[in-house]
């Protein structure tokens, strides 16, 4: 138990979580920042301001290494559009500085759980009641499902515009909804609430999130049991009969939604689409043209990353005085064009996030290369599997409140990998910050709970070493 980082990290998550919920879009940037210092002022945490200091140093050296390949390959290396992407990729820096040992006996599950309550019924309450006006009054200029947002975006409905809001009140809400699960099941209570929260995500009607939730639980019930495919068979069917069920109410709300399902297979084979294009470029054209693409990638926000959008000062329809309205020479012949054209392609596309020419997978790729991409990938296995270990840990000892933490968050982590299939979401700070502290948290109260418990001697050593 550490009371010197329990009570400073929990109102950081405060900070965090206020902040994200609100309809603050490019400035959501800063959030991660902003909690970072509540926490180092309030734990008065030399150790924090030291990682801080060297994962600044570090990226930096990461920096000024990418400088000076590509100054010596003769191709220009735009610093401005780096430092957009330590703003949009600092969730990640946040997690990785601050500590996770943030559970004591006073800020525990149990702690956290009440807030996660209000939230998911608020945000589910503020959600549908978007959806019924937007119904109701028949407005046109904004669909039915992008109008759920929440308060992310709780002026969507007035200034027309949908933007990204309903797409990051899903993400967000989904983590808080599987968090807040083994609350409920311990307690007994709070079904409504979970019923609220679902309800809003499936009026919100972001398809390419629920289906990546699909999958991501079918992939973490195969892996997570034990002698699944052999000795139970019959629940690999019962998931899957679950899952299609689960889709049931968006067919419901959404008349015909179903069929667009094969759109997940055909955008990524169809040679006309704008993402079949973009990957051709990223992973076939950019690494013939840019010879060490594949294993170090061009640098962050040098191509298609949320950073280098932004940085081209063309995301937000006007260019920012505070932005480098700049953008790479690899940005410029191999992925401009096909952004452009889907972005002025709204009558064939629709702005469908499907169709988007940008994901995080091709984004880590085009940006870091092999070395980056492999990274990402290996660290969600890393926890993936620890995870997996706790879990069959719990569920040995019967700790069902803890066993079903697990498995949540197995299924978040995979979630995240399958959502960055579709757009760059590794960047999207409200989507995703206060979640991941949540989930760092909790992380760690699983492995101060095991240790404190007998072991086996290979599931002592597993978590010992985590």
């Amino acid at each position: 138990m550490n009371e010197k980082y329990a009570k400073p990290y929990f109102e950081s998550f405060m900070v965090a979580l206020s902040l994200s919920l609100l309809p603050i879009k490019i400035f959501s940037y800063v959030v991660p920042f902003v909690a970072l210092f509540w926490f180092i002022v309030r734990s008065s945490s030399g150790r924090v301001l030291q990682r801080t200091l060297m994962a600044i140093t570090g990226i930096v050296v990461l920096l000024g290494f990418y400088y000076i390949i590509y100054l010596y390959q003769g191709t220009s290396f735009l610093l401005g559009n780096s430092v957009v992407a330590i703003f949009t990729y600092s969730t990640f820096f946040l997690l990785l500085v601050i500590p996770g040992r943030g559970i004591s006996s006073s800020f525990s599950y149990e702690k956290y759980a009440p807030v996660l309550k209000w939230v998911i019924l608020i945000e589910g309450i503020i959600g549908i009641l978007q959806f019924v006006i937007v119904t109701v009054t028949g407005i046109t200029y904004i669909i039915n499902g992008d109008s759920v947002q929440g308060t992310i975006g709780i002026d969507a409905i007035l200034n027309g515009n949908a933007g990204f809001g309903n797409q990051i009140f899903v993400i967000s809400m989904i983590f808080f909804i599987f968090l807040f699960i083994p609350y409920v099941l311990q307690q007994h209570k709070y079904y409504y609430v979970v019923l609220v929260g679902l309800l809003s995500i499936m009026l919100a009607g972001v398809l390419h999130v629920f289906v990546s939730l699909v999958w991501a639980l079918l992939f973490t019930i195969l892996f997570y049991r034990k002698n699944l495919i052999f000795s139970d068979l019959s629940k690999i069917i019962g998931g899957v009969a679950m899952a299609l069920l689960m889709l049931l109410p968006l067919e419901f709300f959404f008349p015909g939604i179903s069929k667009t399902t094969a759109v997940f297979f055909q955008i990524y084979q169809d040679r006309d689409s704008p993402k079949f294009e973009a990957m051709d470029n990223a992973f076939d054209k950019l690494p013939e043209q840019y010879p060490l693409v594949s294993l170090i990638g061009l640098g962050p926000g040098q191509y298609s990353s949320r950073a280098g959008l932004i940085s081209s000062g063309n995301y937000y329809g006007s260019k920012m005085n505070f932005l480098p309205n700049e953008v790479s020479e690899p940005f410029r012949k191999l992925f401009q064009h096909t952004w452009l054209e889907y972005t002025h392609g709204s009558d064939r596309y629709g702005n469908s996030t499907m169709h988007r020419p940008f994901f995080s997978i091709l984004s880590l790729f085009a940006e870091f290369g092999f070395v980056g991409l492999g990274l990402f990938l290996g660290c969600i296995l890393y926890f993936f599997m620890k995870i997996r270990l706790l879990f069959v840990f719990f569920k040995e000892r019967k700790n069902k409140v803890n066993t079903y933490l697990a498995f949540a968050m197995g299924v978040l982590l995979i979630m995240l990998v399958f959502i960055s299939t579709f757009e760059n979401y590794l960047e999207t700070v409200q989507a995703l910050l206060p979640g991941m502290m949540l989930f760092k948290v909790l992380y760690s109260q699983l492995l101060t709970e095991a240790k404190q418990k007998p072991q086996e001697e290979l599931v002592q050593k597993e978590l010992v070493s985590a």
